[in-house]
Order: C-alpha cells, then sequence, then structure tokens
C-alpha cells in the first residue's frame, strides 16, 4: 500500500499510524479546514488494491460526514480518526520516500504518483507494508513540528539523502539511502529493498540494512566524510535564563554528540554573546562553559564576539579575552575534509546594533584566505554574530512554526551597515553557508547564487525568548557537511520543555525546520 502527502502531513501521519500512539494536533492555523482537505484528499492519494481503497474511502467520507457536524472553531476530537487509525496502524513495517531536497528533477520523480504505483503494483513485496511518499516538495525549507521520532534516523543522514525510511512501529528504524541519483538507479534501490524485506527473516532492521549495504556497497558513506557543526548562540551567561539551562545545554550537546556515528569530525560553533555584560563576575563562568564545551570534541571551539560581549566601544577587556581564550586567526582550516570556517567581527569600531565588518578585516580575512594555495579546494562556511540580511517576517513555509510558537515576537531586524560589502564577499569567495545569532531567532535564508549561499540563524541556546505559551525554546543548530555526497544540511531545533528532550515518544515535541543544499 502506498499513502501520498505534502511532507508535513506525512510526518503527522506517521504518528496516526502508531498503534495506540498520540495523535499531535494538526500544525495548521486552521485545524478544521486541514483535517477537511487531509480527509477529502485521502481516497485519491491512497493506491494499494481496489478493496483495501474502497476501505479507506469509506472511513474517510465516515470522519468528513462526524467533522461537518463539529461547529466551526470548536476543538476538533481525534476520535474521529480512530477508525482510519485502526484501518492503517497494522503493518509490519511503514516506509517512508526520503526526497533530496536539493535535486529538483529527482524529487519530482520520487514525488511522482507513477513511482509510487510501480512500487505498490509492479514489485512483490515479501511482507505487507505501507509506504509513505511526500509530494508538492519544493525548493523552501521544509518546518515540522512534532517530530515523529523514527523520522529522527533519516535526519540524522541528512547529507545522504534521497533513500528510504523503514520502521517497525514502536520498535527499531533504519534510513537506506539510494545508491545512485538517477530515476534507475533509484528503482533498482528500492525494488530490492521492498522485495527483500520480511520481517521473519530478519532478527531486526539493522539486519536488513546490513544486507542492503553488502548488495549496495557504494550507497555506504564513512564518517569520515563529513563533519558536523554544532551551531549555538546567545548563551548571556550571567542571565537568569543561563543560570538555569546553561547545564541542560552541556547535556543536549552530549545528546547530539552521541547520535553523531565514531570517526565523524564535531565542530562546535558559537555565534556571539556568550555573556550578558562585560562584567568581571561573568568571566569565571564563561571560562568553565568554555572549558567543559573544549572536552565534548576533539576540535577546540570556534567562537566569535557579540554586542553582548564587548563594551560599547566593541573592545574586549583583556579578563574576558584570557577567559574565553580567544583564537587569533581568522580561518580554522580542515585539510582531511576539506573545510574552512571564516571567522568574522561583526562588533567591531562599537557598531553594536546592527554590526560592521569594516574594509579593514575583509581585507586581513581575504588574506589569510589566500595564504591557503588550495583554498578553493574547501568548502567555506562564514561565522559572525550579526544578521548579514534583514530578517523579514517568517515565509510561508515556516509561519506555522512561528505562529505557534513565538508569535509575534518575530519582527523585521536590521541588517549589518555593510551588508552588500559582506554578500560581496561571500559570493566571490563561493562560500557554502553563513552562520550567525543575535535576535535569538532560528532561522534559514538564502544569498541567491549561483550557488545559493545559506543564511542559518540559531536562537537563544538558553531559551532567552518570549514565546506564546511562556515555556522555553532553547535552540541548537546541526549542520552537516559531507564531501562524499557533495551536499549541506541543517537542522534547527529546539527543546520546549528543559530536560524534555529535543524527540521524546510521550509528548511528541520535537520541532525542526530542515534545509539542504549542493555544494
Amino acid at each position: 500500500m502506498g499513502i501520498a502527502f505534502d511532507l508535513a502531513t506525512v510526518n503527522w501521519l506517521a504518528h496516526l499510524l502508531q498503534p495506540g500512539g498520540h495523535i499531535p494536533r494538526r500544525a495548521a492555523p486552521d485545524e478544521h479546514e486541514s483535517l477537511e482537505m487531509f480527509l477529502s484528499q485521502l481516497p485519491e492519494r491512497f493506491v494499494s488494491s481496489r478493496g483495501n481503497e474502497d476501505k479507506v474511502r469509506r472511513v474517510a467520507e465516515a470522519a468528513r460526514e462526524q467533522l461537518s457536524r463539529i461547529p466551526y472553531g470548536q476543538e476538533i476530537p481525534l476520535q474521529l480518526l480512530e477508525s482510519l487509525q485502526q484501518l492503517l496502524s497494522h503493518y509490519p513495517w511503514i516506509s517512508m520516500i526520503v526526497p533530496s531536497m536539493k535535486n529538483v528533477e529527482l524529487d519530482r520523480f520520487l514525488a511522482s504518483r507513477e513511482f509510487l504505483h510501480d512500487l505498490v503494483h509492479e514489485v512483490k513485496w515479501q511482507d505487507d507494508g505501507l509506504i509513505m511518499q511526500p509530494r508538492d516538495l519544493d525548493d523552501h525549507p521544509q518546518a515540522l513540528l512534532d517530530v515523529f521520532p523514527p523520522f529522527q534516523t533519516a535526519l540524522n543522514a541528512m547529507t545522504r539523502w534521497p533513500g528510504l525510511l523503514f520502521w517497525r512501529p514502536n520498535k527499531d528504524s533504519v534510513f537506506l539511502p539510494f545508491a545512485g541519483k538517477t530515476p534507475a538507479a533509484v528503482r533498482e534501490c528500492a525494488g530490492w529493498a521492498l522485495s527483500n524485506l520480511k520481517i521473519s527473516r530478519f532478527r531486526g532492521l539493522k539486519t536488513f540494512e546490513a544486507e542492503y549495504f553488502r548488495r549496495f556497497p557504494e550507497a555506504r558513506a564513512t564518517a569520515a566524510s563529513t563533519t558536523t557543526l554544532l551551531h549555538i548562540s546567545d548563551l548571556h551567561i550571567g542571565s537568569t535564563e543561563a543560570a538555569t539551562s546553561l547545564p541542560r545545554l552541556q547535556q543536549l550537546l552530549r545528546n547530539q554528540i552521541r547520535e553523531i556515528p565514531n570517526g565523524q569530525k564535531v565542530v562546535l560553533v558559537i555565534s556571539g554573546d556568550l555573556i550578558d555584560d562585560p562584567k568581571d563576575e561573568y568571566y569565571n563562568s564563561a571560562r568553565q562553559f568554555l572549558d567543559t564545551a573544549q572536552n565534548l570534541t576533539e576540535e577546540p571551539p570556534i567562537l566569535v564576539l557579540g554586542n553582548h560581549d564587548v563594551r560599547t566601544d566593541g573592545y574586549l577587556s583583556e579578563n574576558l579575552r584570557n577567559a574565553i581564550k580567544l583564537p587569533t586567526n581568522r580561518v580554522r582550516w580542515f585539510d582531511d575534509q576539506p573545510l574552512g570556517l571564516v571567522c568574522f567581527n561583526s562588533v567591531a569600531g562599537g557598531r553594536l546594533a546592527a554590526g560592521k565588518i569594516g574594509p579593514e578585516q575583509f581585507a586581513d580575512v581575504g588574506n589569510e584566505i589566500d595564504h591557503k594555495r588550495d583554498w578553493r579546494d574547501h568548502t567555506l562556511v562564514g561565522v559572525l554574530h550579526h544578521h548579514p540580511l534583514p530578517v523579514d517576517n517568517p515565509a510561508w513555509y515556516a509561519r506555522p512554526f512561528y505562529e505557534r510558537i513565538l508569535g509575534r515576537f518575530f519582527e523585521k531586524t536590521d541588517q549589518l551597515e555593510d551588508a552588500t560589502d559582506f554578500v560581496d564577499f561571500v559570493r566571490q569567495r563561493r562560500f557554502a553557508a553563513v552562520l550567525h545569532g543575535h535576535k535569538h531567532i532560528p532561522r534559514v535564508a538564502s544569498i541567491p547564487g549561483p550557488p545559493p549561499i545559506a543564511v542559518l540563524g540559531c536562537g537563544s541556546s538558553v531559551g532567552k525568548v518570549p514565546t506564546n505559551d511562556g515555556r522555553i525554546f532553547l535552540s541548537i543548530n546541526r549542520i552537516d557537511v559531507n564531501h562524499q555526497t557533495g551536499s549541506l544540511s541543517c537542522r534547527l531545533m529546539a527543546e520546549r520543555t528543559l530536560g524534555a528532550g529535543m524527540s521524546q515518544w510521550d509528548r511528541w515535541e520535537s520541532h525542526e525546520i530542515l534545509h539542504a543544499q549542493a555544494l
């Protein structure tokens, strides 16, 4: 059987298919309209035998009838979906076709009705199961609320997309990347997986995964080919929020590092406002945090200054300089990847509100890049505190994410005073991405290419931001750069309840914005 919807609906539907699982509210401004659209489209987007299609149509029509009797604006009892849940949640395995999010032509094929029809009707499956197919994809980042936990398996391998995600309800999950990026290669990989998956034959999906990689060894990516940047920002050590949340942030970083395969390089990036004010009493706490961060990974952290870290004239006190051991080199090179992290000081000259780089610093950074003879062979990622682009109200793709959680706090903000020069610089040097902080709002934007440059903003990593419901919004971004697949991906993650986790089975409160691009 197969079923096709947009990615956010597929994520929501995965919850619905979990036997006895919690069904989250639809993430839409109008839940009534959203459910009505889902139920009306379900019969035409469900692919199976004629008998099964008729069953789904009857159940969907009955649910629509119940929905029509609920007054508009009244909270919808999700019990009206129980019959549909019972009908679709008995399969031993479920799969999701995972798009590339960077190859438009390939994603169009992966989202086609013909591809789903071929998998359901032309491939002989060993076991009954259900395939979910994301449709209506575009080149915008994707916002997901209440991320279904097995999806984390695919999210941890975003630079290896596209592929197939398999999971057994309430059990294990695996992601199988396709061995090629052509329709023929995709058909071969998907057809082999579906025709060879028999649950009784394998001790678990990990055993099946091993057999898949024996059949398609070129689909396996080595850990050494990927660098992970854990991007945090605006810690404001010395504030009330930091006193409460900093220990939790340290544990969340440990959790993220545990999910990263052994042998994969991990670098912690802090994009400014380490402290709340340049006061001597905050320096010791800042040093303790950085000492802990130093021990989390083999690589020393990358740190740039924010407006709260310096005096009003833009200068760093010697006490803080000694506490944080700010490196003097502007570019950190990783030749084995190859990758270059380029650091900018956007508080130079005391321009603390909007930020400024200045011509002297552009020249210095350019010289340091040019000192590297093979710099053109490296992927360049910039790091600064202030916004290199103005932050408008969130685009339509992320509007439910912001409206539901951050409300009207999100307002347009200023860009760098010399933003035009900054954009010209990163374009001419062909940066892949720019990381920043400052306004405590997670965001994904882009500097038009070719190639386009991802602009990735991290919110406050201690949750120093007002929210609609008064709960915390603790931000961490994860950026993966994979030179084997030639791709960059970003996950903007948040914890909403301290200690509950960024992904948990009981509350379904994992929120992410996803971005992927080719290098």
